[in-house]
């Protein structure tokens, strides 16, 4: 007995050592429910699991913020993917393998080379992801989720980059799959729309709205032809993937309301697994319409995923692990064949055997009614009542293969359908320990046998309607050589009068409607017509909130909105959109905005006098509505001035042929991009130069007026004076006596437009040796891209405030060329408008000149200049 003793507590000790150690690297193959081949005990609950293409691999995905990638042909250490911060709801491999890709509550989705384990950039998505997928050729990406409304981005995993968002949900997106032919999406949201979106056009094909609460999870059958949806109104949904059709829709059985929180089908398209909350795995034969339950979770069921060779399936639980089933043990077999890894076993020493007494009576079964063995002829659906009495617990009721609810009392009842002739019905009972009691009956209904179903007419073709109202009357005649048994329009009985007449009320909603006419006569037989309805679906409401004095929020006739004066050179546009069936576009002025929950907002550049803004919202079943708004910016009070001088014909010196044209060109880029007021003085003499600055230094100026002053010609250089000066047209050559006479110095004009009473200038010489209008001063060109800055309404009125005095020239102490690189860097610069904010500034001219490099331009401040200011061109 002593001996007995301490084999036992050697036992239990060492099963305690061996579950101390456990963590989530281990595997587990003792004490396996029946049909399981493996387990692993991943330490936390599991949300996600999926097979590697070739099979040997699964990535599990759970609340640790951690991927786990098992190996299930060896008892090699799984590899542990670590950079999420929140739980993992999704996982998924890349058709080549070579990818991993993770959806978590952290608003990220993570890509994982899988020999590396090394993560690549993430994928910030807005909101939780809740779901992830490849594309068949693993070009495109896919996740899905969001946080008050529901969010799709389409990714190119080849460079991280966002292809695309597809905006329609409602609420979060819980599940999203691509087709197998890569054409079309499907999505899940908690808003209880299932949409089917084309992948190329990037627009919703279908949005069905079947389902009556959160739909959970989406598979797509392999050959394309169908797919599946389960939902929290605790049913599953099949629909044809060409029509959206409703092929099978099933409330999932089971005592309470059991949901299915995953979808996965078999690689033949022969079955649909589902992860069940009442802890079970379920497997649906499609052709055959029979359910097979797979028990051994001590969870809820989140996740189911098939093999590629279709001999195993994958669950994953909140108990902590995921197992592999056998599916071959369940009378399951796919139609291909891949060798199957050998389960690893555990050694792990059996205690001393314990007698227990288990109960192996069956269940007894009593059938309560019907009564007798014959109905009338009349009798289409039979109520069955009964009893069932048993030493354990019941597990569960089969009538005729349905699972039916047994009450605490040990009662069930339920309905089955009958033909004319014999009917078996067959109930079984299967306690806790698996013994089962099984009672036969056999009912005859009286009558002739008919096999020939209901004939249903309608009153009016429905079929494509477009009915203004929400409720439409359904009315025609049911014909039969039998009495009519039950008539229903959409699942509800209808009353039939004396003649097979019927008339229904149909509630319908906006966009398309189902409705199905079901006739049964007495002997069973079925007729079904089907069509669809569609209420017309009113354009998108959109509400204009800035600018934000416009009045009323209805669409406004063209040509009779109010006028909105704004002075500034841009203005925000914002709007709420709003539409049942989801915004799929908007955009301002053509430019498409993102919508963020039901708000837009877009900069809107306004040019001089009338502006017509207009803001277009598309819906998901591509209805559009307008809002049109004009904004009048008027002229602005500040005067910009151009003064001009090109000389190319000479009397003394030789002739240029550049000159006039090069500032033609700069004069139609002041008027046409910026508006100014220009002259060009043409071959002007030394006192024509003279002449023309005091003129233009005798006009009255506002404190923001503009004076922009270019030079085009020769220029020279006194070595004896150390001075630089402008060439006019009846300049001496440096050999004559009276040269110094003709010479229009740098020195003087810089003092006479210091004096000018114009607060703003900036002068441009393009003339060889002008960089020595200032011989101290060296370049001062930017090294980063400023054209990209922008400038802020109280930005230009501090810089206007202070006096400018700026030269840009096209050399330093040298010779330029008569084609002038400097002229077309300019003009490079004046097109630009200055970018997004359309004010171009002096800085901003000199970063197009940093490419030329002989000669060198140069530029400075001079004279007053006052620190803080600038020249701005301002576009138009």
């Amino acid at each position: 007995m002593k001996t007995r003793k301490t084999t036992l507590i050697f036992s239990i000790f060492l099963i305690y050592l061996l579950s101390t150690n456990i963590s989530y690297t281990q595997t587990f193959n003792y004490n396996l429910p029946s049909g399981a081949i493996k387990r692993f005990e991943q330490g936390v609950a599991v949300y996600a699991v999926a097979f590697s293409p070739d099979g040997s691999l699964l990535a599990s995905g759970g609340n640790n913020n951690r991927v786990v990638l098992w190996n299930i042909g060896n008892q090699m250490e799984p590899k542990v993917f670590r950079g999420h911060t929140k739980s993992v709801m999704s996982v998924v491999f890349s058709p080549d393998g070579q990818l991993l890709a993770s959806a978590s509550h952290d608003g990220y989705v993570r890509l994982w080379n899988v020999s590396s384990k090394r993560t690549l950039q993430p994928l910030f998505h807005d909101g939780w992801v809740r779901s992830v997928a490849f594309s068949p050729d693993g070009k495109i990406l896919v996740s899905g989720g969001g946080d008050q409304i529901g969010s799709i981005t389409l990714w190119d995993p080849s460079n991280n980059n966002r292809i695309v968002d597809f905006p329609g949900h409602r609420d979060i997106v819980e599940s999203i799959e691509f087709s197998p032919n890569g054409q079309m999406l499907v999505s899940t949201s908690r808003d209880r729309t299932v949409k089917l979106w084309d992948v190329a056009s990037q627009r919703v094909l279908r949005s069905l709205t079947e389902h009556r609460n959160v739909v959970y999870a989406v598979a797509f059958s392999p050959n394309n032809d169908m797919f599946a949806t389960s939902s929290n109104d605790y049913t599953i949904k099949f629909w044809k993937t060409s029509s959206g059709a409703i092929l099978e829709d099933f409330r999932i059985s089971g005592s309470g309301n059991t949901r299915a929180l995953s979808l996965a089908f078999s690689p033949d398209g022969k079955y649909l697994a589902y992860a069940c909350t009442d802890y079970t795995v379920r497997l649906w034969n499609v052709t055959e319409r029979k359910e097979t339950k797979l028990r051994g979770h001590d969870g809820v069921v989140t996740s189911v995923a098939f093999s590629p060779d279709g001999k195993t399936l994958a669950s994953g639980s909140h108990d902590r692990t995921i197992i592999l089933w056998k599916l071959s043990h369940f009378n399951i077999h796919p139609s291909n064949s891949i060798d199957e890894p050998n389960p690893i076993h555990v050694q792990i020493p059996e205690p001393e055997p314990v007698n227990v007494l288990v109960d192996t009576s069956p269940p007894d079964i009593t059938i309560l009614s019907p009564s007798t063995g014959v109905v009338p002829v009349d009798t289409y659906e039979l109520p069955i009542r009964g009893e069932v009495t048993t030493k354990s617990s019941i597990g569960e009721i089969r009538v005729n293969g349905k699972e039916v609810w047994l009450s605490a009392e040990g009662i069930f009842t339920t309905t089955v359908p009958i033909s004319g002739g014999e009917n078996e019905i067959k109930v079984t009972a299967t306690d806790i320990n698996n013994n089962m009691g099984t009672k036969r009956i056999t009912v005859e209904r009286l009558g002739p046998i008919d096999y020939d179903p209901p004939i249903i007419t309608f009153d009016e073709t429905y079929q494509d309607q477009q009915p203004k109202n929400s409720e439409l009357t359904i009315s025609g005649k049911i014909t039969d050589n039998n009495p009519i048994g039950v008539v229903k329009v959409n699942d509800k009985i209808v009353t039939v009068g004396s003649e097979g007449k019927f008339a229904a009320n149909v509630l319908l909603r906006r966009g398309r409607n189902t409705i199905r006419v079901t006739a049964t006569d007495t002997h069973g037989n079925l007729c079904t017509d089907l069509f669809t309805i569609s209420v017309p679906n009113p354009p998108p409401i959109i509400r204009i909130l800035t600018p934000n004095n416009l009045g009323s929020t209805v669409n406004v006739v063209r040509g009779l909105q109010p006028i909105i004066t704004i002075k500034d050179a841009s203005t925000n546009v914002s709007a709420e959109v709003e539409d049942d069936d989801g915004i799929s576009k908007v955009t301002v002025n053509g430019n498409r905005v993102e919508v963020r929950g039901n708000y837009i907002s877009k900069t809107v550049h306004l040019n001089y006098g009338e502006n017509t803004i207009l803001v277009t919202a598309t819906d998901t079943l591509n209805k559009q509505a307008e809002k049109e708004i004009t904004i009048y910016r008027p002229e602005p009070i500040r005067k910009d001035y151009a003064l001009l001088f090109a000389v190319e014909d000479y009397e003394h010196w030789p002739k240029l042929r550049h000159p006039i044209s090069d500032a033609e060109k700069i004069q139609r880029a002041l008027e046409s991009i910026y508006g100014f007021k220009s002259e060009i003085i043409k071959n002007p003499t030394k006192e024509d130069i003279y002449r023309s600055i005091r003129k233009y230094a005798e006009k009255s100026y506002n404190d923001e007026d503009q004076l922009f002053i270019f030079f085009a010609g020769h220029g020279h250089f006194h070595e004896t004076f150390r001075e630089g000066n402008l060439v006019a047209k009846d300049t001496k050559l440096p050999n004559d006596d009276t040269e110094m006479l003709t010479y229009v110095s740098h020195s003087r004009i810089r003092d006479i437009i210091d004096r000018m009473n114009c607060k703003h200038i900036f002068l441009v010489m393009d003339t060889c040796y002008s960089g020595t209008f200032d011989r101290e001063i060296a370049m001062r060109g930017s090294t980063e891209d400023v054209s990209k800055q922008q400038l802020r309404d109280d930005d230009i009125k501090r810089i206007l405030k202070n006096t400018t005095r700026w030269y840009l020239t096209s050399g330093q102490n040298e010779r330029v060329p008569d084609v002038s690189k400097f002229v077309r860097q300019l003009l490079y610069a004046l097109q630009s408008m200055g970018g997004e904010d359309r004010v171009l500034t002096i800085e901003e001219v000199l970063s197009y000149m940093k490419q030329l490099r002989q000669p060198t331009p140069k530029s400075s401040e001079f004279g007053s200049n006052e620190s803080g200011s600038d020249f701005l061109f301002f576009a138009k």
